[in-house]
């Protein structure tokens, strides 16, 4: 409960901060929420450890992407980068393809 307590107080902290540098419209968060999602997923849902990780690699991957890439692409780079990762015929994640029963 504590934990839960927190994350909506810091959530709600960083949307009245955002509110100061974004402009305002009804998807101002999806971005984030989505890049959110992604860290959480690929870090382990259960896991705060794998998402602070995932964090810091989802950062730098952007950071660099944007770099070589263009800003505009930071985000393109990490959804594929996520759909890579997370694809059921990619044997580094879950095993041998040959075991899954589809």
């Amino acid at each position: 409960m504590l934990a839960w307590g927190l994350s909506a107080g810091a959530a709600g902290v960083a949307g009245a901060l955002m509110a100061t540098a974004y402009p305002w419209s009804p998807s101002v968060g999806e971005t984030f929420g989505l890049i959110a999602f992604v860290v959480v997923a690929l870090g382990g849902f259960g896991s705060v450890l794998g998402s602070l990780y995932a964090g810091l690699i989802i950062g730098l991957i952007q950071a660099i992407s944007a770099f070589w890439l263009g800003a505009i692409y930071k985000d393109i780079v990490v959804y594929g980068l996520f759909v890579a990762f997370t694809s059921p015929d990619t044997k580094r994640n879950i095993g041998n393809a040959d075991e899954i029963a589809v």
